[in-house]
C-alpha cells in the first residue's frame, strides 16, 4: 500500500510538471519550443504556415494544432508546417517511441533524398490526424519515401491522409508515400493517394514499398490512385512487398497503374518473396498499360510468394487479375477470372458505383454473408462479408421494420441453436394467420404458418430448416407476421451454429 501511495504521488507531481506550451504566442517557431520542452509536454500550435524542418530530439512530447483540442479537422488544413524545399519537413532519429506524437498538421514541401515529408530512423513515434502532401524526393541515384521514410522504425498512422508525394530519379525510385526498410509500421484508418515514383530504371512502389524484414499491419486503409512508371522495371503501383510478410484487413488496393518500356508487374500489389495476409480486401480497377509477359493489373506473386486471400474481391484489374509463380491461396473470395478453393465465385460484386469508385455492396450483391463462416461475424452480427466494406443489414431490418400495433411478436432464445420458439398474440377470432421466415435479402426461407386462428397468444418452433427440409447457415433472419393480408410485424432472430 504504502509502495502504490509513492507512485501515485510521483506521478501526480509528473503531471503537475508538464507544461503547455504555445506557439508563436510564448515561442516563435515550433522548434524554439521543442528544444524548450521537457518529456511529457504539449506544444500547441495556432493555424498558420510555419517554413521550418522540426526534430523531436528524442523528447516525448506532444506536438500539435488546435485540432487536437477541439476535433475540429479544419485545424489540419489551416496549420502547416512547409518545410521550404529544404530537407525533411520533421525528423524522428533519437529513439523516439509512442510518446512522442505528432498531431494535426499539413506536412508539405520536403525536398530531400529520402524521406521528403516525415524521416524515422531507428524511431517509433505516433503520428496521427495529418496531411503529408506534396513532398518530393530526388537527386541521388536511390529516392525513398517521399511522403514517409522508415528504417528500422515502426511508428502507428492513425487517421492519415498521404497524398500527392512523388519520388524522381534517374535510378531508383521508391515507395511514392511510404518506404520501409526493416520496419513494422501500424497503419490504421488511412489514405494512401495520387503518389507516385517515376523516371528511374527501377520504379517501385507507387503508393507504398516494403523490403527486407518489414511487417506492415494496415486495416481500414484505402490505396488508391498511386502510379509507378517511367522505366524498365515498374513494379507495385499501389503496394510493394519485397522479402517481408504483411497483414492487410479492410483494405481497398483501386485504381492504381504502371506502365513504361519492359517489366510492369502488380499494378494493386506486387509480391517478391513475401507472402501476406489478405483479409476482406478490395482489390479493383488496377491497371497496368504495358509491359512483359505475366504483367498483372490486381496481384502479382514474384520468386517463392504465396499471398493467402480470404474474404476478399479481386476484380476488373487489366489485363489479369492474378498472377503467382506459386499458387496463392485464396478462399471465400469473389474473383473475376474464378479460382479454385473454398466458398470462391465468380460473381458482379454489385458495387454501389464501380466506375465512380464506390466500393460499398449494394443491397443485392452476392458478397454478402458470403464470406469465410468461420471469420469473426461482421459488425452487424451476421457472416462475414467478402470486400473491404461489410453491407449493414441492420439498415435492411430498420427500412422493412414496422413497429407493433396490438399484436405482439418474439422469439426465445435469441441468438438460438439448434432452435427457436417464435410467440405472438391474435387481438381477434377468425384472424388469417401467415408467419413466414426469409432471409436478410428478403427471399422467403420457409412458411411455418398459414392458416386461421383464434384470438389470444400463440406459439410455434423453427428449427433452422428451409422449405426443402435443409438446414440453413448461421445469420440473420427475419420473421414476418401478416395478419388478414398485412403486414403487422417484421422482427429479426440470429442463428449462430
Amino acid at each position: 500500500m504504502k509502495f502504490l501511495m509513492i507512485l501515485f504521488y510521483f506521478i501526480f507531481i509528473l503531471s503537475l510538471s508538464a507544461r503547455k506550451i504555445k506557439v508563436p504566442v510564448e515561442y516563435p517557431t515550433i522548434q524554439s519550443a521543442i528544444n524548450a520542452s521537457a518529456d511529457n509536454d504539449t506544444i500547441t500550435v495556432q493555424p498558420g504556415t510555419y517554413f521550418e524542418n522540426i526534430h523531436f530530439d528524442g523528447k516525448g512530447i506532444l506536438v500539435t494544432s488546435f485540432y487536437y483540442l477541439t476535433q475540429d479537422t479544419t485545424y489540419i488544413s489551416q496549420t502547416i508546417i512547409n518545410g521550404n524545399a529544404n530537407n525533411h519537413v520533421v525528423t524522428f532519429t533519437a529513439d523516439e517511441d509512442s510518446t512522442s506524437i505528432l498531431s494535426g498538421f499539413t506536412i508539405t514541401n520536403g525536398f530531400a533524398i529520402k524521406g521528403g515529408g516525415i524521416y524515422c530512423d531507428d524511431s517509433s513515434p505516433k503520428l496521427t490526424n495529418l496531411l503529408i502532401c506534396e513532398n518530393n524526393i530526388s537527386g541521388g541515384s536511390w529516392n525513398y519515401g517521399a511522403g514517409i521514410y522508415l528504417d528500422r522504425s515502426s511508428p502507428i498512422l492513425y487517421n492519415v491522409t498521404i497524398k500527392s508525394n512523388t519520388s524522381s530519379g534517374y535510378v531508383r525510385n521508391y515507395g511514392g508515400g511510404i518506404y520501409c526498410y526493416d520496419s513494422s509500421p501500424r497503419l490504421i484508418n488511412v489514405r494512401i493517394e495520387d503518389n507516385e515514383v517515376s523516371g528511374g530504371s527501377w520504379n517501385h512502389g507507387g503508393g507504398i514499398k516494403c523490403q527486407t524484414d518489414s511487417n506492415p499491419y494496415l486495416y481500414n486503409v484505402t490505396i488508391e490512385n498511386n502510379r509507378a512508371f517511367g522505366g524498365s522495371w515498374n513494379y507495385g503501383g499501389g503496394l510493394h512487398l519485397d522479402d517481408c510478410s504483411a497483414e492487410l484487413n479492410n483494405v481497398v488496393v483501386a485504381n492504381n497503374s504502371i506502365w513504361g518500356d519492359d517489366n510492369n508487374h502488380g499494378a494493386g500489389i506486387y509480391c517478391y518473396s513475401s507472402s501476406p495476409n489478405i483479409n476482406n480486401t478490395t482489390i479493383v480497377n488496377n491497371n497496368v498499360e504495358n509491359g512483359a509477359l505475366y504483367t498483372t493489373g490486381g496481384l502479382y506473386g514474384g520468386s517463392d510468394s504465396q499471398p493467402s486471400l480470404t474474404n476478399c474481391i479481386v476484380w476488373n484489374n487489366t489485363p489479369v487479375e492474378i498472377y503467382c509463380n506459386n499458387d496463392p491461396i485464396i478462399n471465400y473470395s469473389d474473383i473475376l477470372c474464378g479460382w479454385a478453393g473454398n466458398g470462391n465465385i465468380s460473381i458482379d460484386p454489385l458495387f454501389i458505383d464501380l466506375q465512380n469508385g464506390d466500393y460499398h455492396l449494394s443491397r443485392n450483391s452476392p458478397c454478402i454473408d458470403a464470406g469465410d463462416p468461420n471469420s469473426p461475424f461482421d459488425p452487424d452480427g451476421t457472416i462475414a462479408d467478402m470486400g473491404a466494406f461489410y453491407f449493414d443489414q441492420n439498415t435492411l431490418i430498420e427500412e422493412s421494420e414496422i413497429k407493433t400495433v396490438g399484436y405482439l411478436i418474439s422469439n426465445y432464445p435469441n441468438p438460438f441453436n439448434p432452435q427457436t420458439t417464435i410467440s405472438f398474440s391474435v387481438t381477434q377470432n377468425s384472424d388469417f394467420v401467415n408467419l413466414g421466415v426469409y432471409n436478410i435479402k428478403g427471399q422467403k426461407v420457409k412458411t411455418l404458418l398459414n392458416e386461421e386462428l383464434q384470438k389470444g397468444k400463440h406459439s410455434i418452433i423453427w428449427k433452422g430448416y428451409d422449405e426443402s427440409g435443409e438446414p440453413v447457415s448461421s445469420g440473420v433472419y427475419l420473421y414476418k407476421l401478416n395478419v388478414n393480408g398485412k403486414t403487422e410485424a417484421v422482427k429479426k432472430c440470429l442463428l449462430l451454429k
